[in-house]
């Protein structure tokens, strides 16, 4: 197998017959799999069936490269290789019968990873554990275990492709049930616990989703009158689909390509959460001379509440859980966590229904070189970004036109390092728009991000 996922396909004729055919049509006569403990004929047939369509060798080759590319994507081997040879046993048509060997070498049942992540609020550790291909067919039965002060989380789930229609196309479908809890009291003043199952469907880029979550939300600050409607639980049960594309040469440190993201969400088909909501990113990247590129970042979202309370309640228009935030290292960079946006006091950002966050970055290769100084680069960037609640006392025009004109910016400059666990950033930043009531941090700001954001 190549490092591109590529299955290599080796021809294997001792007396040169691959190269005394030449372009003469061939027949498929046998195929033969070896090393397949578990998996079906059924995956290999159905991958593979189009190469006895092929009618010379390069075709057959190309067939078969393309077949083990889509082999591979399924995750159930540590290594695909094809043998092509004349077929002796196939019977006389001009010398021209083929045999094709499949050799595979299928991965452990059992798979257990460790892993760390760095976000904005704070740093977990997941333990988790698969059984892979046990059937036969591909599917996986998984769980997680994941630790840190926001979230703590435990999950189990079952994945298996979906092996009819187009190969060209890969389809899965995947079952979770998922218990989670989320620590918000350093810049919320409340903790949330979820329960629920999500069903998810992939076709290729496009992820088509249910989520039904049962939501407690415990209030552990002073208690302002925004924060009590928002205290107790709810159920959230809601449609989403998502589509990406990404050509970017590398997600931590790009400099050619894009990649662009967008979410539908669809909430109250049951239960006591009602919204539409809309999110979308796109980033971009533009090469320059002596290893130098421009990256632009933005992001922008919306929710539209579709349940409106009575104005004699105290009922807010949308939850805390589905709001949007924006502040901090990998976000709005000279602002802390969540430090953007309405809020009741130093630690109880409320979010927003509407935001937007951009970031122009320049970014340039090390002028000395060292070793590992390939994954090393400075940079220079400005930041820009906005938060807004709908206001249910005013026209929308009027939330509308503030979120307009109350942007935030900032500026900085930095160092970005590509390291295991993601993209490290030191940066010195100056905000140089900030509302009254926004939370700043100091000027020296450090960052673990998994992507450029």
């Amino acid at each position: 197998m190549d490092h591109d996922g590529v299955a290599d396909v080796v021809p294997e004729a001792d007396d040169g017959w691959a190269s005394q055919i030449g372009p003469k049509n061939i027949n498929i006569t046998n195929i033969a799999i070896v090393g397949a403990n578990r998996t079906k004929t059924d995956v290999f047939r159905y991958f593979l069936d189009d190469i006895v369509k092929a009618s010379t060798f390069d075709d057959l080759i190309g067939r078969l490269q393309k077949g083990g590319a889509r082999l591979q994507v399924l995750g159930i081997f540590d290594g695909i290789d094809f043998h092509v040879d004349r077929d002796e046993d196939g019977g006389s048509f001009g010398g021209t019968n083929t045999a094709v060997v499949v050799r595979v070498k299928e991965k452990k049942l059992t798979e257990t990873k460790i892993e760390n992540e760095t976000t904005p609020d704070g740093t977990t550790w997941s333990v988790s554990s698969a059984i892979k291909n046990y059937f036969g067919t591909g599917e996986s039965f998984n769980a997680q275990i994941q630790m840190g002060k926001s979230p703590s989380s435990f999950q189990i789930g079952y994945t298996k492709p979906l092996l009819y229609g187009s190969k060209r196309v890969p389809k899965t479908f995947d079952a979770h049930l998922f218990k989670s809890s989320h620590d918000y009291t350093t810049y919320g003043s409340y903790t949330e616990n979820v329960r629920g199952i999500m069903l998810r469907t992939f076709v290729d880029r496009h992820q088509f989703s249910y989520e039904g979550s049962w939501r407690t939300t415990d209030i552990t600050g002073p208690l302002g009158s925004p924060l009590v409607a928002q205290a107790g639980d709810s159920f959230k049960s809601s449609v989403r689909y998502s589509t990406a594309r990404d050509t970017r040469d590398h997600h931590l440190l790009p400099t050619r390509g894009y990649c662009a993201t967008a979410t539908s969400e669809l909430a109250g088909l049951g239960g006591d959460t009602f919204f539409a909501k809309q999110d979308a990113t796109l980033q971009y990247n533009i090469p320059l001379p002596y290893g130098i590129s421009i990256n632009y970042l933005l992001k922008g979202g919306i929710m539209l509440p579709l349940s409106v309370p009575p104005p004699s309640s105290a009922a807010p228009l949308t939850r805390l859980s589905d709001r949007f935030f924006i502040g901090g290292p990998t976000t709005m960079r000279g602002f802390a966590t969540r430090g953007i946006g309405p809020r009741l006091g130093p630690r109880q950002a409320l979010g927003g229904d509407m935001y937007y966050n951009s970031g122009l970055f320049l970014t340039t290769p090390m002028p000395i070189a060292f070793p590992g100084s390939n994954m090393v680069r400075f940079h220079v960037w400005a930041n820009s970004g906005n938060l807004a609640l709908w206001d249910r006392t005013r026209p929308a025009t009027h939330t509308l036109r503030r979120f307009t004109q109350d942007s935030r910016a900032s500026v900085g400059a930095g160092l970005v390092i590509q390291t295991i666990v993601g993209r490290f950033e030191l940066n010195l930043c100056r905000p140089i728009r900030a509302a009254a009531h926004d939370r700043l941090t100091h000027p020296l700001q450090i960052s673990f991000a998994v992507n450029l954001g």
